[in-house]
């Protein structure tokens, strides 16, 4: 009996236990709805009427982030309107002091409201209302190219701004516009609500808010005339570039230039552009072969590169007698010619030679074959790698009409984001050999100023950034393939019309 007792005790607290030990149940589909306006006071497009305080009531709890950033009205005020919560409530309060009268203002939320939990973005229309008897209707609008690529400017960042067409040319650098709008995903543009009065523009895609150019990371795009916006204006292509910094405003390193492959140029005289040298302990003099000797059957070295060795200290001295490369032929070793050039660093040592596809090379440094600037000696080595085949690589053939034949233009190929060709077109079939797998894009220049690459464009000297035709579809490479590009393709003949049988004579 006293056993029983127990074991009926112990079976209902565990009972009690798993009762007690609730789970909770699993995450369904993460909403991805945004919020609903389900009521605002006062009503849109309202005449006459100085807004000063708009209450927007949603279907959920709302938060309210970057406001000074995403919420734009135009024409600008000289202060951001005061956005708040209460809940479900967003409240915005306008200083009355700041609006004008007989004014249309337009107030765009850009993404400034958002729900609480997943932060989806509220996406509703713009809140209009004016002060005066009528609504300004008119329109401009636009397309943002990226200058250096010849593609729509796709970051979602840019803007449209607008100022009085009296103002200074380079107002863009000092004060912020009258009116704003927000570029989409496509590089489109709309400002609403205009009035019947001439503007100059320009389109901005900054790294602050300020809604000013004056930063040398950001994209600036200008036009030659000024702009009356109509009731239906067509669209107006903008092209944004990055200038060349100005080094005498510079407060890092000047001495570097951009990449290459971003075709910027330097103003004044060229600086010599750095190499990118590994981390070495410098504390005794070393060096590293840039060479795959782990596998004497992997092919690694490219065909058409270099072999680079670099220092872990500045060198004095290339004793290039103490320095041997052969190739094997048939198992019996053939020396094969080079040549070295020591970099102005004094660190980087690149060693040239004409590569034989899938062959097996051994480079013998010899003792004493470099002597930094201490009178400190490099140890001796023995390197062996082979070479890549042929078929490792893919080939491309690239056909152009022959109007960009002999005018100055340039063809430049990259591979992802590294240009692999660029050179000015003087034939309509470009032939690319050894070609590595990959992404490739293509593109021509219109070399305006004939030096061979392409040139960014500069504000304040009113010149825009060279013109790139790019070709549409990026082609993908892989070793042993070949492709056949037509940069532009034949248009298609028009369809015969159609042969109707003769009618039968009547009888």
């Amino acid at each position: 009996m006293h056993y029983s007792r127990i074991l009926f005790f112990l079976l209902a607290l565990s009972l009690f236990a798993s009762c007690a030990n609730v789970i909770p149940p699993t995450g369904g589909k993460a909403d991805s709805t945004p919020p609903k306006l389900l009521g605002r006071k006062p009503q849109d497009s309202l005449l006459n009427t100085r807004v000063t305080r708009i209450e927007m009531k949603f279907d959920e709890f709302i938060v309210v982030s970057d406001a000074n950033k995403e919420l734009h009205i135009s024409p600008i005020l000289k202060q951001t309107p005061l956005m708040t919560v209460s809940g479900k409530t967003v409240i915005v309060k306008i200083a009355d002091s700041l609006l004008h009268d007989s004014t249309t203002y337009t107030i765009d939320f850009g993404k400034s409201i958002k729900d609480l939990h997943e932060g989806n973005p509220y996406q509703g229309d713009l809140f209009m209302f004016s002060t005066g008897p009528w609504f300004d209707s008119l329109t401009l609008k636009g397309i943002i190219m990226n200058a250096e690529t010849g593609n729509r400017d796709s970051s979602g960042t840019a803007k449209a701004l607008l100022y009085d067409a009296a103002l200074p040319y380079d107002i863009v650098t000092k004060q912020k516009p009258s009116y704003v709008a927000s570029a989409a995903t496509d590089g489109t543009f709309v400002i609403k609500g205009l009035p019947k009065r001439t503007f100059r523009m320009f389109v901005l895609r900054e790294s602050g808010d300020n809604l000013v150019f004056d930063d040398d990371q950001e994209l600036i795009g200008f036009a030659d005339t000024t702009f009356t916006p109509g009731l239906d204006t067509g669209a107006y292509t903008f092209r944004i570039f990055k200038e060349i910094p100005d080094t005498a405003k510079a407060k890092t390193d000047t001495s570097l230039v951009p990449e290459p492959s971003t075709g910027m140029k330097k103003k004044g005289k060229p600086a010599v552009v750095k190499d990118a040298l590994p981390e070495m302990d410098a504390k005794s003099f070393n060096y590293k072969v840039i060479a795959d000797t782990s596998d004497r059957v992997k092919r690694t070295q490219e065909l058409a590169q270099p072999l680079t060795i670099f220092f872990s200290r500045k060198v004095d001295t290339i004793n290039q007698d103490r320095i041997f490369l052969s190739a094997d032929s048939n198992s019996v070793e053939i020396e094969a010619p080079f040549s070295l050039e020591l970099d102005s660093s004094r660190r980087k040592l690149t060693l040239s030679a004409a590569w034989r596809p899938n062959t097996l090379y051994t480079l013998r440094l010899l003792k004493r074959f470099a002597i930094d600037t201490g009178a400190a000696e490099a140890m001796p080595s023995r390197y062996t790698f082979r070479t890549k085949s042929e078929e490792d690589y893919g080939r491309m053939e690239i056909n152009l009409p022959e109007k960009y034949v002999g005018k100055p233009n340039v063809l430049q190929v990259k591979r992802d984001n590294d240009s692999v060709y660029l050179n000015p077109v003087t034939d309509a079939k470009i032939v690319l050999k050894r070609l590595l797998p990959g992404n490739y894009s293509i593109a021509l220049i219109k070399d305006e100023d004939g030096d061979g690459e392409w040139t960014t464009g500069e504000l304040k000297k009113r010149r825009h950034a060279e013109i790139v035709i790019p070709y549409p579809n990026a082609v993908m490479m892989k070793a042993g393939w070949e492709h056949v590009v037509d940069f532009e393709p034949a248009p298609k003949p028009a369809p015969k019309p159609e042969q109707k049988p003769p009618a039968k004579p009547a009888k």
